[in-house]
């Protein structure tokens, strides 16, 4: 498995534990490496996951959960 899908995958556990509920600010860096998930890992699937708007990146105030209901924009 990817060091990308593996940190995917952790975001996600995060998210379904409850450790990150929707609407709410995900854990910073530190919490991350805690969790085994290095810089460059961690930045490849937080841009995955805001793709599919599982996350929200509003720079200069953080990552938010949305759901891990993916979406397109193109879908009605």
């Amino acid at each position: 498995m990817a060091l990308t899908d593996e940190a995917i995958d952790k975001i996600k556990d995060m998210i379904i534990s409850g450790r990150v509920r929707p609407g709410r600010s995900c854990p910073g860096r530190l919490t991350c490496r805690r969790a085994g998930l290095s810089r460059n890992s961690l930045r490849e699937a937080v841009k995955a996951l805001s793709l599919i708007n599982v996350l929200d990146v509003r720079q200069g105030d953080g990552t938010y959960a949305t759901s891990l209901a993916p979406s397109c924009s193109w879908r009605r």
